[in-house]
């Protein structure tokens, strides 16, 4: 486990956390997913309907290079 000190910036009415490297990030959203029950659209909000609609979005993503590797492959 990395320990990390989180600093947090409040810009224009929004608060940010700032961690100082991608290792850190990953390791304080895991903590953070199982800190709320694995569930992990409550990053993007506290509201069930909004995180509903999250996943639904982040669900249609898909990433080309991924597309790209598998047609490649055949």
């Amino acid at each position: 486990m990395v320990k990390v000190e989180i600093l947090k910036l409040q810009i224009e009415k929004k608060e940010f956390v700032v961690l100082p490297s991608v290792l850190a990030r990953m390791g304080y959203k895991a903590f953070y997913i199982n800190k709320h029950n694995e569930n992990w659209a409550r990053w993007h909000s506290t509201d069930a309907t909004a995180q509903e609609t999250y996943r639904t979005y982040l669900g249609r993503i898909t990433a080309r290079y991924i597309n790209e590797f598998e047609a490649s492959a055949q």
